[in-house]
C-alpha cells in the first residue's frame, strides 16, 4: 500500500510520527503533479487526524491479505 499525503502546511516534524509506526516506510517529496501506473484512491478528509486514519487503512490492507 502506498500512501500519499499533501499538504502545504505540514510541519517538517510530522514525518517523524510516521517511521515510528511498524511496518510503514515513509518517503518525502515535492511534486506538483504524479504520474502513476495504478489507479489511486482519492480521499478527502479535512479535519481528520492523518495518523489514525493511515493506521485504519494499514489495518484494512492486513486484514485483506
Amino acid at each position: 500500500m502506498k500512501l500519499i499525503i499533501s499538504s502545504a502546511t505540514l510541519d517538517s516534524s510530522v514525518p517523524d510520527l510516521y517511521r515510528n509506526i511498524p511496518g510503514c516506510t515513509l518517503s518525502v517529496f515535492n511534486l506538483t503533479s504524479i504520474s502513476t501506473r495504478f489507479p489511486i484512491s482519492v480521499n478527502h478528509v479535512a479535519g481528520e487526524n492523518i495518523l489514525d486514519l493511515v493506521q485504519q487503512l494499514y489495518s484494512k490492507r492486513v486484514r485483506n491479505e
